[in-house]
């Protein structure tokens, strides 16, 4: 998807191809997958988020028909998203359990492990097939269309500049829903960063930028899953094991702030113009 970006005068069409493979991957593992399959719905999942990646490099003429896309598969990541929590919220158990200071900090995350597994919501897999229809669907009104105004430079440069705003939010508020706008943005520089990489894969400046956006997206995913499980705690019947779960998640929300907030100061040290222009190999 990257070469259509960085050369105008690629049809429209084209372009949409890469988006509607990416969708038909995806169809293709819910349709033959269980819905408590957690692999196939996390390797759906990145399909999807990698599809609405590729959409954003396409060109504001046709942001009318990618609104239209993203909509359906925001609606298809929706029914996913039950399964997806409970793996995560299983996932971020376990982190905590290797980092608890007592065995009752331990025993009480095993409780709450146990429960999760026990009442964790399948995804309906039809439903978020049927969202994936609707976006293949509507991908063939680029047909004849071409792109006259391909910037990957003013694009990245747009995304780069949105995360440093979130950034310095996030610092200044601390708060559990300032860190996840910041890594939802995030994402969308991630897939950038990914798809010029692709098309330049000797680019050592694109391989840094991306491996560091990886580093910073895991942790920012490892701070947003303790929400999660704080959201499933208040499910315990005993207080004493909603306390010490969060006086764990609690400690372990402050280790990944500052490993976030130090590994955001690397990747957004430079202005945007400055980065982008290191990354791609133009005048800054």
């Amino acid at each position: 998807m990257a070469f259509v970006a960085k050369h105008p005068g690629v049809s429209a069409e084209r372009a949409a191809a890469h988006v509607r493979d990416e969708l038909a991957a995806a169809h293709g593992l819910l349709s033959g997958g269980r819905a408590g399959d957690a692999e196939i719905v996390h390797d759906a999942r990145r399909a999807i988020t990698r599809a609405r990646g590729e959409l954003r490099l396409i060109a504001p003429k046709f942001s009318e028909v990618r609104r239209q896309i993203d909509g359906s598969l925001r609606a298809a990541l929706h029914e996913l998203a039950p399964a997806r929590d409970a793996e995560a919220t299983l996932e971020a158990c376990a982190a905590l359990r290797r980092h608890a200071r007592c065995d009752q900090e331990r025993a009480s995350l095993e409780r709450l492990a146990a429960r999760v597994a026990q009442h964790a919501l399948r995804a309906d897999l039809g439903e978020a097939c049927g969202h994936l229809d609707a976006a293949r669907e509507a991908c063939w009104r680029f047909e004849g269309l071409v792109i006259d105004h391909a910037d990957p430079d003013g694009a990245l440069a747009r995304c780069y500049r949105r995360c440093r705003r979130r950034l310095r939010v996030a610092r200044a508020t601390r708060s559990a829903i300032a860190l996840h706008a910041w890594r939802r943005q995030l994402r969308h520089l991630r897939t950038h960063l990914t798809l010029l990489s692709e098309s330049d894969p000797g680019s050592e400046p694109l391989r840094v930028a991306r491996a560091r956006a990886h580093r910073l997206a895991t942790t920012l995913g490892d701070h947003h899953d303790l929400t999660l499980v704080l959201r499933a705690a208040r499910s315990l019947p005993h207080k004493r094991d909603r306390k010490r779960i969060r006086r764990a998640v609690r400690r372990r929300e402050q280790a990944l702030r500052r490993k976030a907030f130090a590994r955001g100061r690397r990747l957004f040290a430079d202005r945007p113009r400055r980065a982008v222009g290191r990354w791609l190999g133009s005048a800054a």
